[in-house]
């Protein structure tokens, strides 16, 4: 497994159902060659900023401790932080329960990432955000 896998690698990877990586190529494809069109942006301006408005670098997970759960803020990866990134945007994309084909679905969520308007995945990410600010006295829990 390579470390420094782009966030289209991880996007790539996320779609493949079943092997198909073909099917998963062309989806991707086509909705990165969507918003080059609608954006007039290239490939990696587009996915750079996507990365800047997403990016985090905590992960919030909860943890057992002594019958009490505690929601705790744990410092990630740049593996981690793409994957996070991918899951959170395919997750409100799969949400969207419209009769589109799912290249449609992801490109309208990604334009709306980049213009900042209020997506799904924008509004999961600065939830996490706020949950890591105020849990941030729980991170001796970690270890």
């Amino acid at each position: 497994m390579r470390n420094n896998r782009t966030l289209y690698d991880v996007f790539l990877g996320y779609l493949i159902k079943k092997g198909n990586k073909i099917k998963a190529k062309k989806i991707l494809d086509t909705t990165f060659l969507n918003l080059v069109q609608k954006t007039n942006l290239s490939l990696n301006s587009i996915l750079k900023k996507i990365l800047l408005k997403m990016g985090n670098i905590v992960e919030i997970r909860t943890v057992k401790r002594r019958r009490n759960t505690y929601i705790v803020p744990f410092a990630v990866n740049r593996s981690r932080r793409n994957y996070i990134l991918v899951k959170k945007i395919m997750d409100s994309v799969k949400e969207d329960l419209t009769k589109r084909p799912l290249s449609k679905k992801l490109t309208d969520e990604m334009i709306r990432i980049i213009k900042g308007k209020s997506s799904k995945s924008l509004i999961k990410n600065k939830k996490a955000v706020k949950l890591a600010i105020t849990n941030r006295s729980n991170t001796h829990f970690r270890w």
